[in-house]
């Protein structure tokens, strides 16, 4: 249980957190105004309602670098409405990200006969396709930041199993403690770096287990490098939102929930205007 006193220190800290993701957003907001950003948030969440509508697409489209979560929606519009061409061209776009067509055929949103269809008819796409694809895998196979993020993955799971099998939480505590240190050389190193699908599916389910237990000076540094890489379209913003929701739950803080993707408790109207927002500044529709 935590004390009084911790429980405040808490919710100061995360204030303080709060304030400079705002003071981060708000440098993005001068290089992209808040309501075209508000705009493109709108869009995307029509098309994820109504697929086939064509005005908010032509708006979510109006972009010039999208996400994987972002690519994926745009796909699904596009062959619902029968664009072939803008269909090609994001099928090509989500496998230099590492996102394959087994991983959209998984999709159950996703018209997969469509799809299935126009790899058999066209021939010279299919293989220009597959080109882009072994292309793609090989770059990241070689890429030492994926690769290390999949080796701490592995680590870790086995070692949940393990863990698990053997009734011992202790262990899997010290294997947290040991992955922290790992994602924390990888996060706060100086090199830029840019994460395949597989990798940011990976990082978010490590980060979901570590965020609970990290320091607030830790973690908030974690936090900015990771709103970075949401504001660069290179981390899933709803994996994002999950992992700040999940600490704030866990350390009782009054700002929980910021984006509110773990509860479906019924908000007053002004917390559910400020969670509108936060969801509006990363894309998380």
């Amino acid at each position: 249980m935590l004390s009084q006193n911790k429980m405040v220190d808490i919710g100061f800290g995360w204030r303080i957190k709060y304030f400079t993701t705002l003071v981060i957003i708000f440098a993005i907001c001068i290089i992209i105004p808040l309501d075209i950003q508000c705009q493109n948030y709108q869009a995307f969440k029509s098309i994820k309602e109504n697929s086939i509508d064509s005005a908010s697409l032509l708006a979510a489209e109006s972009g010039n670098k999208f996400s994987v979560f972002e690519q994926v929606f745009l796909l699904r519009s596009n062959v619902d409405l029968d664009r072939k061409e803008k269909v090609k061209f994001y099928l090509i776009s989500l496998a230099k990200d590492g996102f394959y067509l087994e991983d959209i055929l998984a999709i159950k949103t996703i018209n997969s006969f469509y799809l299935t269809e126009l790899f058999n008819s066209d021939s010279i796409f299919r293989k220009f396709y597959h080109i882009k694809v072994s292309e793609s895998k090989s770059s990241f196979e070689k890429d030492t930041i994926c690769q290390a993020i999949e080796k701490i993955y592995n680590m870790d799971q086995d070692a949940r199993k393990l863990g698990k099998l053997i009734n011992n939480y202790g262990y899997i505590n010290g294997i947290d403690s040991l992955n922290q240190i790992l994602i924390e050389d990888i996060l706060l190193s100086s090199k830029p770096f840019l994460l395949s699908h597989k990798a940011q599916d990976q990082l978010y389910n490590i980060l979901l287990h570590l965020c609970r237990r990290m320091d607030d000076k830790l973690f908030n540094k974690i936090d900015s490098r990771l709103m970075s890489l949401v504001l660069h379209k290179n981390f899933h913003p709803v994996s994002y939102a999950f992992i700040v929701d999940e600490r704030l739950k866990v350390n009782n803080s009054n700002d929980y929930p910021m984006y509110n993707f773990l509860s479906n408790e019924k908000l007053g109207e002004e917390k559910m205007r400020r969670i509108e927002n936060a969801r509006c500044l990363i894309n998380a529709f």
